[in-house]
């Protein structure tokens, strides 16, 4: 195979890293913040249909916005946080679409933001492999191939990545939640990406020193050796795998074999039945010849039914 084919392979192999990123379920969300009584009257009012891209990007910049609020960013509840959402995506929405209640917002959100992280990890997944002559368009494409294989369904939500990646309320939390699972903290167990907390993050206190130089070749080393194991053990898999492919095609061929078999004795079956009941009608016609009187008949027309009464004796003889 080739080297683009191989290390893609290997990227499904190594799906497990694709999803270290959490989200919070839109019902703990609901349940830790009951809607007012102004958003609940116009939940029963309207009901939203498909959001819209440009819908979608308001919506993210009110998350953008609302979260890096300095005056209110650390002490925002959870109720009060979305209200403020809802308020700022219906200041800036566009007027041709849909009234948007906050369920619905918080609902879009919840699947944006769970969709987008598991792009994310698929795209570090091919960063980390540093393939030469790749461009990001090229990084975007087998990143999108992916998230494909793994989720078995295109990734719809490129316009919203596209606005979050280079965010650094984003890129602080994601890069929190990878720290956390690097350092034991299951994915059940890390805290979903609420404004409570990133702005706790926002106050942990400046970044990690950046390691020696001893230490940093120590660890590239151990990086290699790693992606070589990784690597053998990916190769290993796809063979395996492709051998399972070959016996599954190899089992479906006989079963079709067997198939078209079966098919052909009832088309023969049916052949013969049709034969039968063409010679079944042409001996009752040949009865009826033989059993009419041409004595009766004009002199011709005797003639006629004598030499077919003739010929149907020859033909039993």
């Amino acid at each position: 195979m080739d080297e683009h084919g191989y290390y893609f392979t290997n990227l499904l192999n190594e799906g497990t890293n694709v999803g270290e990123f959490n989200t919070q379920s839109v019902e703990q969300i609901s349940q830790s913040s009951p809607i007012s009584p102004q958003i609940e009257s116009t939940t029963k009012k309207f009901r939203g249909g498909k959001f819209s891209i440009e819908e979608d990007l308001v919506l993210i910049s009110s998350w953008l916005n609302i979260s890096m609020d300095a005056v209110h960013g650390n002490e925002q509840k959870s109720k009060r946080y979305w209200q403020r959402v809802w308020e700022y995506f219906n200041e800036y929405k566009p007027e041709s679409d849909c009234n948007r209640n906050q369920v619905s917002l918080m609902n879009r959100w919840s699947t944006i933001q769970l969709a987008t992280n598991k792009f994310c990890g698929c795209f570090d997944q091919i960063e980390r492999l540093n393939q030469s002559g790749l461009t990001e368009k090229d990084k975007v494409r087998d990143a999108k191939k992916v998230y494909k294989e793994l989720h078995k369904s295109s990734f719809p939500f490129e316009h919203c990545w596209n606005e979050l990646r280079y965010s650094p309320k984003w890129m602080e939390a994601s890069q929190s939640k990878k720290q956390k699972t690097k350092g034991g903290t299951t994915p059940s167990s890390s805290n979903p990406l609420t404004p409570e907390s990133i702005n706790k993050e926002d106050d942990s206190g400046g970044l990690e020193r950046p390691i020696g130089r001893k230490a940093a070749k120590e660890r590239a080393r151990k990086s290699k050796s790693k992606l070589s194991e990784d690597n053998n053990s990916s190769s290993t898999y796809f063979m395996k795998l492709f051998e399972e492919m070959k016996e599954e095609k190899k089992k479906m061929a006989e079963k079709k074999v067997t198939y078209m078999e079966k098919m052909v004795v009832v088309e023969q079956e049916k052949l013969v039945v049709e034969q039968e009941k063409v010679q079944l009608q042409q001996l009752k016609e040949e009865q009826k010849i033989m059993l009419i009187d041409t004595s009766v008949m004009p002199p011709i027309q005797a003639e006629y039914f004598k030499r077919l009464q003739m010929e149907i004796v020859a033909k039993k003889m």
